[in-house]
């Protein structure tokens, strides 16, 4: 019984910390690099504008990505598939 236990642990809880951290590490950079956007001036040049609005879509679309991973993961451990 204990080892039906510690082998759920390694297989799903295991995982599942492993996926959280990452989350929240993802997550915190997104939301400083979120901050640095918005905070930008709008005075930039207009070239420069799109290539820093482009790289905030791509990671704004990494993140969501990310959390989406995340939201089926813990529906899965939860049995709310």
């Amino acid at each position: 019984m204990v080892q039906s236990f510690e082998n759920i642990y390694e297989q799903k809880l295991k995982t599942f910390d492993i996926q959280k951290k990452e989350f929240h590490l993802r997550m915190q950079e997104y939301n400083s690099y979120q901050s640095k956007y918005l905070a930008k001036s709008n005075t930039e040049k207009e070239e420069k504008k799109l290539k820093v609005d482009a790289k905030f879509n791509y990671k704004t679309k990494s993140f969501e990505l990310k959390r989406f991973d995340y939201f089926c993961l813990l529906k899965q451990i939860t049995g709310n598939c």
